[in-house]
């Protein structure tokens, strides 16, 4: 998670990945989503976003924020698949493990 403080006038531009959240917390922003492909190929995603509001990312690209007023930007990256996989496997191995166990009576 990042926590960005932005001034009006000032630009981000980076490259997120798909299923990156965008929280604005407080002001306004304008996003613009472009993934530009080696043909030359692509598509913009534009929107405004206003203070309390959210936005994921619907796929990869490079990513513009401009801010409009001055505001507060917290970034999040989704969980890697692999490492979730692996956590949501482990976690099925164990509660298999723990309902094999017999009861203890006494």
């Amino acid at each position: 998670m990042h926590t960005s403080e932005l001034m009006t006038g000032q630009t981000l531009y980076f490259y997120a990945g798909s299923g990156t959240r965008l929280i604005l917390q407080a002001g306004q922003l304008s996003v613009t989503l472009n993934n530009m492909q080696m043909d030359g190929h692509g598509w913009k995603d534009a929107m405004k976003l206003t203070g309390g509001g959210e936005w994921v990312l619907p796929r990869s690209g490079w990513l513009r924020i401009d801010a409009v007023t001055r505001a507060l930007l917290v970034i999040t990256e989704p969980q890697p698949l692999m490492p979730r996989l692996w956590a949501n496997l482990t976690r099925a191995l164990r509660l298999r493990i723990i309902a094999r166990k017999p009861l203890i009576r006494h």
